[in-house]
């Protein structure tokens, strides 16, 4: 295995000296297909991969809320182990060998860091019995589970990798993609729709075409660098329009991910695309002439035909 003190490259060695075999057939279950609807529910003691952009990273899902998931950093390799993590057995996975689960370093997740399903690792009750011991509530562990061997100083090459791979799940901890004044909460109140008086000010600000000035008004379209400075010299402060929130639970889900990934390469930043596909349902259900479905909204199905769409085009156009 090649060394690296860079986290990803560490653990892209390790997956693929582990077993790649395993990997490759987990991979198949990222789902890029049409319907988007075909993903395993994330539970409690199950094994993914998790990734935000190019940032990835193995991980036992430690419990699982309605609007977050705790989650453990897993390393493929028993030696990796230092006393802030648990050794388990690695074959209920399809592992070769043991493995490490950081539990110490456990970390809220959301949903849309989830990228594929490995399989399940420890199963509920043994996720339950890694926060135990995270909280000190239980004297011994499972047999054959043990603790990792105790580093001798902050230098140890464990400690090394324990802390590079603590910045890495923080990493992946931290990623959202929604803009601070959206929300996810279907309680909160929609924001008022912009008022005629305000239309007419961003118009008369940008000048030009009164479509595309309506667009920016009510937070479909993003101003480019000179339309700001128009906006800023006549003082309107821009307002962004919230898409529903059932467009906002969707690109949440992990079954988008696939369908993600595939459209990634064209923007550089998983965000940035959820958030131009959010506002693109918005553009296109003012237009839209049908309804949604028994299931969906209008606007979830535009995002999920945006989302396709930029995935085909990624495919076809070289970046």
């Amino acid at each position: 295995m090649t060394s690296s003190h860079d986290p990803v490259s560490r653990l892209s060695a390790l997956l693929a000296s582990a077993n790649s075999s395993v990997i490759a057939t987990a991979m198949r279950n990222l789902s890029t297909s049409a319907d988007l609807d075909h993903f395993p529910t994330p539970e409690p003691g199950q094994c993914w991969r998790l990734r935000w952009n190019d940032d990835v990273i193995l991980a036992v899902i430690s419990r699982v809320d309605d609007d977050y998931l705790l989650a453990m950093p897993v390393v493929l390799s028993a030696n990796a182990a230092d006393e802030t993590a648990v050794i388990v057995p690695g074959d209920p996975a399809g592992f070769a060998s043991e493995v490490a689960v950081f539990a110490m370093l456990e970390t809220g997740i959301g949903s849309w860091a989830l990228e594929f399903l490995i399989g399940d690792l420890v199963g509920i009750k043994g996720a339950t019995t890694l926060r135990e011991w995270l909280k000190g509530t239980i004297d011994e562990l499972p047999t054959p589970w043990r603790q990792g061997s105790p580093t001798t100083s902050d230098a140890h090459p464990q400690a090394i990798a324990q802390r590079a791979l603590g910045d890495l799940m923080s990493t992946i901890g931290a990623a959202d993609w929604l803009p601070s004044e959206w929300h996810r909460n279907r309680s909160t109140k929609a924001a008022e729709p912009p008022t005629a008086a305000y239309m007419r000010r961003v118009a008369d600000a940008l000048g030009g075409s009164v479509q595309r000035a309506t667009a920016i008004a009510r937070g479909l379209q993003t101003p480019d660098a000179t339309e700001g400075r128009q906006l800023l010299a006549a003082g309107v402060e821009l307002r962004s329009q919230q898409p529903p929130t059932d467009v906002i639970c969707f690109l949440d889900g992990p079954e988008v991910k696939g369908a993600v990934l595939v459209a990634f390469k064209m923007f550089g930043d998983e965000g940035r695309l959820r958030r131009q596909v959010a506002q693109s349902s918005l553009a296109h259900a003012a237009r839209a002439t049908r309804q949604g479905d028994a299931e969906h909204s209008i606007e979830v199905l535009l995002a999920r035909e945006e989302l396709l769409r930029l995935g085909h085009k990624a495919r076809i156009e070289p970046q």
